[in-house]
């Protein structure tokens, strides 16, 4: 059976800086679900996020217009980028019935 192999320290240090904003993420949308508050230091983590991105305008092929995100850089906050930016608009702009506790804590 062959062995993993060793992390890289790159890949690592991208795993480290995905846990904050994943456990914020969890505490964000289970206060929402549980219709509690929400408490404002969890969304640093987050908001870090998505400040790798911002949105642009571009024309599709056909000329019509639409909007686009854009990222600042390469490292672990514009990869998760799309993840953040998807919680935003759950977590912001739709009805939060959407959102349901799950039972893996983990």
């Amino acid at each position: 059976m062959a062995t993993a192999a060793p992390i890289a320290t790159d890949e690592r240090s991208a795993l480290a800086a995905a846990r904050a904003p994943r456990a914020a993420l969890r505490r964000v949308s289970g206060a929402v679900s549980d219709g509690a508050p929400v408490d404002p230091a969890d969304l640093a983590p987050l908001n870090r996020v998505l400040a790798a991105g911002f949105d642009a305008i571009e024309a599709d092929p056909t000329g019509r217009l639409r909007t686009v995100q854009r990222t600042r850089g390469h490292g672990p906050e514009a990869a998760l980028l799309p993840v953040a930016a998807s919680a935003r608009d759950l977590l912001a702009t739709r009805d939060p019935v959407l959102l349901h506790r799950r039972g893996n804590e983990r």
